[in-house]
């Protein structure tokens, strides 16, 4: 197995389609297959062994790059380049990259994070690598079969610490694919709009799978609203995929921009973090009726997508009067082929229907572990993904808190989410994140950092929460912001979250001196 085979076997089939587009120009499935082949033979003879890196931004010589990678037997490692050069510089000491393609605004910092990191690499920008490797003859070059071997580092999400680098192999990214996708199997009308990034296992996922697909998939450099819009209007896109942040900000500009209206949209999937309330209600509101909205639920662990709310679920679920079914709009969805989901007790017996426990997941998108770090699966296979959550009697997946969110004060464990909730109900709470900060006598005091109408009292919110809450779960400490902190995906990001509360903490105490 590897993914080149993907490109190959689409390629064959449909050679003069254009594969991927971005705003420099097009490249059909034949020419992505060349280049790809070209850039390997000359990786494997300029380049030493080890991992290919890649910094930048969405665009068509990244993707040419992933499958050099592929062919070439190298791991293909994209960076968060909107990551600070002191991380940066860890991460590229952590998996040593020996070539790295970078977009030229990115260039300096990385030479200087390669610097600080003590890492041999050699960094070109895309144009002088493509440049470089046109004269290369790529017929020579076959690509391996190894279903063990590494295709990608990944950085995990990092929401409560710094990241780990899950190790997925070319085995995990063909079962996913496969399993999902039927190969050259989109009409000729179809474009796919890939605005996620590709760090992120949603990104590369969307791409391999519409690769295989064979759509046409245009490449958005970074997410922009109304470019977004436009970009759906100008190339007739018919599927795309967002994350909740991004679906807020398109409905935000609906609300004034109802021309906009993405009439060739078909197939629209969220996914990456969880949906605030009534998100999806107002995009089932909003959004022309021939969009199907799907939620999709996965991990960087999992080859992206391991549980899935259909289109038919949502229309069915508005619709109903029946809370249980109405319910299903929180819920991730079934289980995807190819996957089994298990809730897990603490003694490792299997939950029954709506009895609440650790998600775990097995199956064969499932990566064997992280790099450098003891593997991650248990002795019978499964992941245990440290989400809490539940299985009801027809076999919706619902998701709670994380096991490492928990707040412990005093001894008690307290779950965020439960007072996140109440908060919520507080007619001038739009958002908010509960989170443990550091607190000398109870080891951890409850702090909240709220989205909203500033002028609320604190007291007013904490009265709010003790009406509806036991004492030992009111906030003590209480911050006004305009927008929680997320990253690129949507994940709130409590580390940053505790980090605004203390800050905002500190100031207090000054203004009080």
């Amino acid at each position: 197995m590897n993914v080149a085979l993907l490109l190959e076997t689409v390629a064959a089939d449909r050679p003069a389609a254009i594969a991927v587009q971005d705003d420099d120009g097009r490249d059909s499935y034949a020419e992505l297959l060349d280049g790809a082949r070209g850039l390997a033979a000359w990786l494997e003879r300029a380049a030493p062994p080890g991992p290919v890196a890649f910094v930048g931004t969405n665009r068509r010589e990244m993707v040419e790059l992933l499958f050099a990678a592929a062919y070439a037997g190298r791991t293909f490692f994209p960076l968060n380049f909107r990551i600070k050069q002191e991380e940066m510089a860890r991460q590229l000491a952590r998996v040593a990259p020996t070539l790295a393609m970078v977009g030229e605004r990115n260039r300096d910092m990385v030479t200087a994070a390669a610097r600080a990191g003590a890492v041999d690499c050699r960094i070109l920008t895309a144009e002088a690598l493509v440049a470089e490797a046109a004269a290369a003859d790529g017929d020579a070059v076959t690509a391996p079969f190894d279903a063990a071997a590494a295709a990608l580092y990944l950085a995990t999400s990092g929401t409560t610490s710094d990241p780990k680098f899950a190790v997925v192999t070319h085995g995990n990214l063909f079962e996913y694919v496969v399993n999902t996708v039927e190969a050259a199997s989109a009409d000729a009308g179809e474009a796919v709009l890939v605005s996620a990034p590709t760090y992120h296992i949603a990104g590369i996922a969307q791409l391999l799978g519409n690769v295989f697909r064979g759509r046409r998939i245009v490449l958005m450099s970074q997410f922009d609203a109304l470019r977004w819009l436009e970009l759906v209007r100008d190339e007739e896109i018919t599927h795309a995929m967002v994350v909740p942040t991004m679906l807020r900000r398109i409905l935000d500009l609906l609300d004034t921009r109802p021309d906009l209206a993405p009439r060739t949209l078909v197939s629209l999937s969220y996914g990456g973090a969880k949906a605030p309330p009534g998100l999806v209600e107002r995009a089932l509101r909003t959004l022309p009726g021939q969009v199907g909205l799907s939620n999709a639920f996965g991990l960087t662990e999992t080859t992206s997508t391991v549980a899935v709310l259909s289109p038919e679920d949502h229309r069915r679920a508005i619709a109903s009067d029946d809370p249980a079914v109405r319910a299903r709009l929180d819920s991730v969805g079934h289980p995807i082929p190819g996957v089994e989901v298990m809730i897990m007790r603490a003694d490792g017996s299997a939950a029954e229907p709506d009895e609440q426990g650790e998600v775990c997941i097995r199956g064969g998108h499932v990566s064997p572990g992280y790099l450098g770090k003891r593997a991650a699966l248990d002795d019978a296979g499964w992941l245990h993904t440290a989400d809490q959550g539940r299985l009801d009697a027809d076999g919706y997946l619902f998701l709670g808190r994380r096991d490492d969110d928990v707040i412990i004060r005093g001894g008690e464990n307290v779950d965020p989410t439960e007072i996140e909730a109440v908060v919520l109900s507080h007619p001038a709470v739009s958002d908010v994140a509960v989170v443990g900060v550091p607190d000398a006598e109870w080891g951890e005091a409850i702090g909240a950092l709220v989205v909203g109408d500033s002028e609320t009292s604190t007291d007013d919110l904490q009265r709010w929460v003790r009406e509806r809450l036991a004492g030992y779960r009111v906030p003590a400490l209480v911050h006004w912001t305009e927008e929680l902190p997320r990253n690129e995906m949507g994940k709130l990001v409590r580390r940053w979250a505790r980090q605004e509360i203390l800050v905002g903490l500190d100031h207090a105490e000054e203004e009080d001196v």
